[in-house]
């Protein structure tokens, strides 16, 4: 009896590693690069991103999903592109491995999206950041009027007028304690010799 336990333990273990190499085996490989890509348009303006993708399997599916919220949860990208006034192109065929994703957008604003692929039983996909502007670069410089050369950064400014407005801050309460001070003594100095 024991041997019959010894041998069907055995069997199982054989059995449960056999199926296992075979899910690894049938598996395959699916690998995409970048993993994630930005675009920083102008109203009316496309742009295309070359994606790589390596797989033993050919892709079954393609799809875009689309927020108006930065997440790295799929479960946020339930909006379609054509409903945030997105266009989107791409080819369903994949070829030497690359996939050409190309968007334009007449509407103003930013939009977060994801490029998946699929094959058999394995997904992968990419985390796509879309910036729509109303006007060029350039058309926003020429509609400022005329430029001094005196703001290159903002960030750097801000920080350098808080810094001298604090400075002088300090350097006036000083002068204003000083200065009321000196009036306290005087009045009590003045007070002293009138007695």
């Amino acid at each position: 009896m024991q041997m019959l336990f010894s041998g069907l333990w055995r069997f199982s273990i054989f059995f449960i590693l056999a199926l296992f190499f075979i899910n690894l085996i049938s598996a395959g490989t699916l690998q995409i690069s970048p993993k994630e890509f930005s675009f920083n348009l102008t109203k009316g303006e496309t742009s295309c991103q070359t994606i790589k993708i390596v797989s033993d399997n050919m892709i079954e599916t393609i799809e875009d999903r689309w927020s108006l919220i930065e997440s790295k949860e799929l479960k946020d990208y339930t909006k379609k592109a054509k409903n945030l006034g997105l266009e989107i192109f791409y080819n369903y065929n994949i070829v030497n491995d690359k996939h050409e994703f190309c968007v334009s957008s007449n509407k103003v604003g930013e939009y977060y999206g994801a490029i998946l692929y699929s094959s058999g039983n394995l997904g992968i996909g990419s985390w796509i950041k879309l910036e729509v502007h109303g006007e060029s670069f350039g058309e926003r410089i020429q509609s400022m009027g005329r430029i001094t050369g005196g703001v290159i950064g903002g960030r750097g400014v801000y920080l350098g007028l808080g810094l001298w407005t604090f400075i002088l801050s300090i350097i006036l309460g000083y002068l204003i304690l000083r200065l009321r001070k000196r009036v306290i003594f005087d009045k009590h100095h003045h007070d002293g010799q009138r007695r």
